[in-house]
């Protein structure tokens, strides 16, 4: 997926002569890919996180003024770094062009005219590729481990090389970004990806991300709960800037120690995002879901429905048939724990008119309400409410 700029820039100096003049706080950034770019009006494909080189070969100018400019729009393209071409073109980097990359984190290399771009472009290149597809292996070991547990040698030998070890404790994230109604786009999950890995990254190098049908997967070693959840609510923060018309949810699993308990941690984060979705919160741990561990575990929710029909389909037809609002009352009505004066309260209804609705469901279900009842009606509201998300 990426790479940091202090991995891809190692031993630069002595390999390519690539000097680093400024901008040494910012190279714990991830690259992206790599530019050679020549036109001072910084190009529209810069998506971010990319390293630029210039020779200046494009630029009608006597001096090096025009290069403050450019090193500017690279910053607000969120480029991560800037390698400058010395020679014909750019006789020297100004002072202004060093201080503004200085201040603002920006790591500033100059390298010889000697020196052939097209080698060291194509050298961080393949690097970075080389770095994602590790990742892609170190995925799809930890998919192995999740949805085939049984198939020791699909995963160990990957997992253990890696320095993942069966002793160590897991924390699974699981994480959805939804418009609602309308598709996520390829380029829209792209960057969520490269942002939980850069912002994961600052936290931990061992970690992995994959993609399983709309959710990304992080299997994250050595995480407690706590610091999954501030991970995920500075990430949630910043998304909501960067995708603004989206909105994004969470599940986080127990802590999990072993490897065959991964498998089990994917699960439950996978039940607690879904939660997340339902009751429109951000973030969920699996622990706080109460009821809906029981439901989510149920694998043919054909039992479930047949659970909610029997406890609510009478009242579900005759609210249908006759116009009532017994079905939204009830559930009122046991939320606000059977008190008819906080149901009128709520509901701007006067109370004999409450207990008079109570009266009637009591009829049309044919029940008294006791303990029993309520404990049974609760748990079809639930049910209803996980079939209809």
């Amino acid at each position: 997926m990426a790479i940091t700029m202090a991995n891809l820039c190692r031993n630069c100096e002595n390999t390519y002569g690539m000097k680093l003049i400024s901008g040494s706080d910012g190279l714990d950034s991830y690259v992206r890919w790599v530019h050679l770019i020549e036109d001072r009006d910084v190009p529209n494909f810069l998506h971010g996180s990319e390293l630029v080189f210039v020779t200046g070969i494009g630029q009608q100018s006597s001096d090096d003024s025009w290069l403050l400019d450019f090193v500017k729009k690279l910053y607000d393209k969120k480029a991560v770094g800037l390698v400058v071409n010395i020679g014909p073109y750019i006789c020297s980097i100004p002072k202004e062009v060093i201080d503004f990359c200085e201040e603002n984190r920006l790591p500033l290399f100059a390298i010889p005219w000697s020196v052939h771009l097209v080698d060291i472009i194509y050298d961080y290149c393949h690097r970075i590729v080389a770095s994602e597809e590790n990742e892609v292996s170190l995925a799809n070991a930890f998919k192995n481990l999740i949805f085939s547990p049984w198939d020791r040698d699909a995963y160990f030998n990957t997992l253990d090389r890696k320095d993942f070890k069966d002793s160590d404790n897991y924390s699974v994230v699981t994480i959805l970004l939804t418009t609602g109604d309308e598709e996520v786009r390829d380029f829209d999950k792209k960057n969520l990806r490269f942002l939980v890995h850069k912002q994961l990254g600052k936290l931990t190098k061992k970690f992995s991300l994959f993609t399983q049908d709309k959710y990304l997967i992080s299997v994250i070693d050595g995480f407690t709960p706590e610091q999954s959840e501030s991970f995920l609510n500075e990430l949630i923060a910043f998304c909501k800037n960067q995708f603004p018309s989206y909105n994004i949810y969470a599940g986080i699993s127990p802590v999990c120690s072993g490897y065959l308990k991964v498998a089990s941690g994917y699960t439950k984060s996978l039940s607690a995002v879904k939660v997340a979705l339902m009751n429109n919160h951000n973030v969920y741990h699996y622990s706080e879901i109460g009821v809906y561990k029981l439901l989510l575990s149920v694998q043919d929710t054909e039992v479930l429905n047949d659970l909610l029909v029997e406890r609510l389909g009478k009242l579900v037809e005759f609210d249908k048939k006759n116009g009532t609002d017994y079905v939204p009352t009830l559930k009122c009505y046991l939320t606000n724990n059977s008190s008819v004066q906080e149901v009128a309260k709520k509901t701007f209804v006067h109370r004999n008119t409450i207990n008079y609705k109570i009266k009637k469901i009591k009829e049309i279900l044919g029940c008294e309400l006791n303990y029993e009842d309520k404990l049974n009606l609760m748990l079809a509201f639930y049910i209803h409410k996980l079939l209809n998300q």
